[in-house]
């Protein structure tokens, strides 16, 4: 049965998104601001609610399944002669992958083992050259450097495009093999086959709903930063307002003599006389 299990695709992973505001938005009290921020926030919290949701079905999904996989396993027909050869032709077809990936994969180590070592010879040469801070022979390492890394691209290249391919290949082959499997023991307990319908049928619509959530969220974002750009190019009063507030409380506050002469003779002040203004200032036990 393992070999029926491994074939469900799991959701693709997703993180829960992190929203950073666009400067100003947080600060606005403008109204548009405003209320596209509360509409960010909004559908922020729908994505999270709703990726909870699915998640929570399909793993509902996935353990029904698995049960009924438990089952079909102590029954008579786990036996069934056809089910056998789909099994016996996903073990070969696994092991003629392992082999040609492997063999894909000592191809590029070996074709390209003198490009790699003229490279690492290369920056070797480099760094010497750095250290001893010899111009000439930094920009000779530099030249040598680019073209033996163009040397192992054009060896590496297409080996990796016939790798690519192959993997491609399998896989086909190989989720092909999955589903006749899984079809055969659908087709010999209907239960299985039911749930296995349901659990497709609800990645397929958590993966519809995840993905509206997010493009409206980016929609909002898009809106907001839209807005923002409106609001300082318009140079409004409101905005014109906001930019000195924050002028003002950027600016470094600037003390007149009165004001630094009643601050430094003030107990505890390190320009105060007397013990207590030498202690402030470090110096005084």
């Amino acid at each position: 049965m393992t070999q029926a299990q491994s074939s469900f695709e799991s959701l693709e992973s997703r993180r829960l998104l992190s929203i950073t505001l666009p400067p100003g938005a947080g600060r606005s009290t403008d109204p548009t601001i405003v209320a596209d921020r509360q509409k960010l926030m909004t559908d922020i919290q729908q994505y999270r609610t709703d990726l909870r949701s699915t998640g929570q079905t399909l793993v509902a999904d996935r353990k029904a399944v698995a049960a009924e996989l438990k089952v079909f396993a102590a029954s008579d027909d786990a036996d069934d002669a056809q089910l056998a050869t789909l099994r016996k032709q996903l073990r070969t077809d696994l092991a003629a992958q392992n082999k040609e990936i492997r063999g894909d994969l000592q191809t590029i180590r070996t074709e390209s083992a003198d490009a790699r070592q003229a490279v690492l010879g290369d920056e070797k040469d480099l760094r010497a050259a750095r250290r001893a801070h010899d111009a000439s022979a930094v920009n000779a390492a530099q030249v040598a450097l680019t073209a033996d890394r163009k040397k192992l691209h054009d060896i590496v290249a297409p080996l990796r495009a016939e790798l690519t391919a192959d993997q491609t290949k399998w896989h086909t082959t190989i989720s092909g093999d999955h589903r006749a499997i899984e079809n055969r023991i659908g087709a010999l307990d209907t239960k299985f086959g039911t749930l296995l319908d349901k659990l497709q049928s609800d990645q397929s619509a958590a993966q519809t709903t995840i993905k509206a959530d997010r493009d409206a969220v980016r929609a909002d974002l898009k809106e907001l930063r839209t807005d923002l750009a409106a609001l300082h190019g318009a140079g409004g009063s409101s905005s014109n307002a906001s930019a000195a507030m924050l002028m003002r409380r950027n600016q470094p506050r600037l003390l007149t003599p009165d004001r630094w002469a009643r601050r430094r003779t003030s107990p505890g002040h390190c320009g105060a006389p007397g013990r207590r203004g030498r202690r402030a200032c470090g110096y005084a036990r």
